[in-house]
């Protein structure tokens, strides 16, 4: 139902049952939808009352709508009047007295438009009337021809230091740069969102800066803000050059929300007045003044054509209204402060956060929500829309929420430590930010993982060189302290892999020489196997020989005497002597050969039993080192995963000396480029100065000058050296 249509009670409202469904039942107007409004509605939205214009006792007349519009998108049951005002998360909920509508109508009443809001069993569905839009864009409006703006000569010490970081009302992120602005104490702070380096601040004079926002371009920054109760003003700057381009404003409190737009023209502002007020800053004066919201105006946005602006409220209230300031839209669905508005880049779509937890996204054009998302139950609290579409909050249930350009979940960022107050995303998607109540900026990579924090209460250049310094010498201590555990570890494993090396080649040298000793004995067994070979070959020899000298010796006894023997016999008897001279002969020879094959057998034995022993004793040395060689084996992964940690953690010490040291280069360059700037902005008010009259005042401050030009061309001979 249209909120026109409902601002009025409608008597006797209530729901008094239920209509229990069959799973696959078609739930129809004629059947499941009418009995409800007939027991609840009808009282008020029949064709005689009609109120709001809306008559809900026929199918064609609740397709016509009321005076509001349309009640029931098919297919989006979730999101249409109808459904929403009956579940109280629009005003006004209805019944506004009585029983509230139970829980299971109201589903049925969102099931049956998003089933196409059939009117009988035999109808067809409706057909789901698709965005004029599309949910997936290419940014372009407002990007700038060559390289994107980037700060250029801010100074690098901030305009404030306090005693602690102090919480961050504001951030925003450059549409087309790798730039985030921070609203600092009495300050804007930027930041590189690649580098995360500090790049510089531009004062805010008039008190804290409450809000934030880049025109399409992202060269100009507005920064509202100033002193609670006294005093508000809104401040432009050309963020290239650091040029404050001017002001608009003289408020009497603070200013919680200012937008500008795109062509630099205007102003709007809001605060605790509840007006809303566009300047024309060409001409530095108030155009308008317009009081429509109800409470305090807590966020504001212009439409990157130029075309609209929207601002909300604490008490819910959002308005739509031209350049002029002419109302054209007042949107009131949400319960709760708003929190946040932003443009879609093509200046199409709306996306607004509240305190009631919801996220709505508006059809700019109707004036219609087309999709409203719980975001975070107890509370959205901030709100960024990126230039190609996506979307990130923040809520007080201490998470951020991602979401796609379709508005479908990309990622969510939970257990946050502090609340955040603010959210951007960086141009290209790479990085999310999130400042906490504690002033922390914290910052995430596409995956929602934390990387890095952000100052928001930077030092000054030169305590920042002295800290990094006072770090790097920390640092390098850590570093030394890591080395000498590192160099303990790596001695034991190298004093391992040494004795592991020594006792690896005594095993190689061992199995050489227990392979020349097999060798050896090989050898000494053939010898006595030959020896043993020609023995026994000797042996019948010697024993044939033996026993014919002891046949021929008996024979030879028994021959007469040699005196008495007749020839015959005497001859008989030389031969016999003849034959004895020639077997001892033989049996002598014998007997040599005898003695050096026993003398080469007992040499085979001997080097055999010798060899042997030194094979013995070589095999239990090569078991040892078998056994040694799997002990060392066994221990030197332990050494190895013992000397990973020291190894480790002397490269993490390494690694941040080494980025400690790149650090103090980076900032002691920018400390030289800063005071050759600062040598250039005095030497020209010298010479400005010179040429004036010489009063009193003139000759101190060229005394001044002189003497700051003079102290500060040795600092930077120094330095430079």
């Amino acid at each position: 139902m249209s909120l026109s249509l409902l601002r009025k009670p409608l008597a006797g409202c209530t729901i008094l049952f239920a209509v229990p469904l069959v799973a696959e039942e078609k739930i129809t107007y004629e059947d499941h939808i009418y009995p409800l409004f007939e027991q609840s509605c009808l009282n008020c939205h029949n064709p005689d009352k009609k109120k709001g214009d809306l008559d809900l006792s026929s199918y064609p007349a609740l397709l016509q709508g009321g005076s509001g519009g349309l009640v029931a998108t098919p297919g989006d049951g979730s999101s249409s009047k109808l459904f929403l005002v009956t579940t109280g998360s629009a005003e006004p909920v209805m019944p506004p007295e009585g029983d509230k509508i139970g829980k299971d109508a109201a589903n049925l009443i969102r099931a049956w438009i998003d089933g196409g809001l059939l009117e009988t069993k035999n109808s067809s569905a409706r057909k789901v009337e698709k965005p004029k839009f599309t949910l997936q864009i290419t940014p372009t409006t407002g990007k700038p021809e060559g390289p994107p703006p980037m700060p250029a000569g801010l100074s690098l010490d901030p305009s404030f230091v306090a005693s602690r970081p102090g919480l961050i009302p504001a951030m925003a992120a450059a549409p087309w740069s790798p730039l985030l602005a921070v609203a600092g104490q009495k300050q804007v702070l930027f930041y590189h969102t690649e580098s995360l380096r500090f790049l510089g601040s531009l004062p805010f004079p008039k008190g804290q800066p409450e809000t934030l926002c880049f025109d399409p371009s992202g060269r100009f920054l507005i920064a509202g803000g100033g002193i609670a109760g006294k005093s508000g003003q809104a401040v432009v700057w050309d963020i290239t050059t650091g040029a404050e381009l001017f002001t608009a404003g003289r408020e009497f409190d603070s200013v919680l929300a200012s937008a500008l737009s795109p062509d630099l023209s205007r102003v709007a502002l809001g605060g605790p007045s509840r007006l809303l007020k566009i300047w024309d800053t060409r001409e530095n004066q108030q155009l308008a003044s317009i009081k429509k919201h109800t409470d305090w105006i807590t966020t504001l946005s212009w439409s990157p054509d130029g075309k609209f602006i929207a601002s909300g409220d604490r008490n819910g209230g959002i308005h739509i209204w031209d350049r002029d300031g002419n109302e054209i839209h007042a949107l009131r669905e949400h319960q709760g402060a708003i929190s946040g508005l932003s443009f879609r880049s093509d200046s199409q779509l709306l996306a607004s956060a509240s305190e009631d937890g919801n996220l709505i996204i508006w059809d700019i054009q109707k004036g219609e929500s087309i999709k409203r998302i719980t975001a975070h139950g107890p509370g959205v609290t901030s709100l960024h829309y990126a230039t190609n579409g996506h979307l990130m909050t923040s809520g007080r249930n201490q998470t951020l929420k991602i979401l796609k350009p379709d508005f479908s979940n990309l990622r969510d960022i939970k257990g946050l430590t502090e609340l955040a107050t603010a959210v951007s995303i960086s141009h290209d998607q790479g990085r999310f930010f999130a400042a906490g109540f504690d002033g922390t900026i914290t910052v995430y990579d596409k995956k929602g993982k934390e990387v890095a924090t952000l100052d928001s209460n930077p030092p000054l250049l030169a305590d920042r060189l002295q800290a990094l310094e006072e770090r790097l010498t920390r640092q390098e201590d850590h570093v030394g302290q890591a080395e000498a555990v590192h160099a303990k570890a790596k001695s034991q494993l190298n004093a391992l892999e040494q004795r592991l090396t020594r006792i690896q080649n005594a095993h190689e040298a061992n199995k050489a020489r227990l392979a020349d000793f097999t060798k050896s004995l090989a050898q000494a067994e053939a010898k006595l196997k030959a020896a043993s070979e020609q023995l026994g070959a000797l042996k019948p020899s010697l024993q044939q020989l033996t026993s014919n000298i002891r046949q021929g010796q008996e024979k030879l006894a028994k021959l007469s005497p040699p005196d008495e023997a007749d020839e015959k016999s005497t001859t008989a008897i030389n031969r016999l002597k003849s034959d004895l001279q020639e077997w001892e002969d033989e049996l002598i020879e014998v007997k040599k050969q005898r003695d050096l094959q026993l003398a080469r057998k007992m040499n085979a034995e001997s080097s055999r039993e010798v060899i042997g022993s030194r094979a013995h004793e070589l095999k239990g040395l090569l078991k040892q080192n078998r056994t040694e060689l799997a002990k060392l084996e066994k221990e030197r992964p332990a050494l190895r995963k013992a000397l990973e940690e020291p190894a480790s953690k002397l490269r993490e010490a390494a690694d941040a000396a080494s980025k400690l040291r790149e650090e103090i280069a980076y900032w002691e360059s920018r400390q030289l480029a800063e005071l050759e700037r600062q040598q250039q902005v005095d030497r020209k008010r010298f010479q400005e100065l010179a040429g004036e009259e010489a009063s009193p005042e003139t000759q101190e401050e060229l005394l001044n000058l002189s003497q700051r030009i003079d102290e500060r061309a040795a600092l930077l001979s120094r330095l430079r050296k």
